[in-house]
């Protein structure tokens, strides 16, 4: 049995948890000394992008 996935254009505010299947398309490191994060394009089958920041206050290996 497949798990149904979601699309990047139908996450809305209606509920907190998605299942997305995506590709990262960019990543890079933003080094702000207040708050360092990185920072991603994720694409899904159906080519829509989404811009990912995640926010760090410890070092990430990538």
């Amino acid at each position: 049995m497949a798990h149904k996935v979601n699309f990047i254009k139908k996450i809305n505010d209606s509920k907190e948890t998605w299942k997305l299947k995506v590709r990262v398309s960019g990543l890079w490191r933003v080094d702000r000394s207040s708050a360092p994060s990185i920072e991603m394009i994720f694409l899904d089958e159906k080519v829509l992008a989404l811009l990912f920041f995640f926010k760090t206050y410890y070092e990430i290996q990538i």
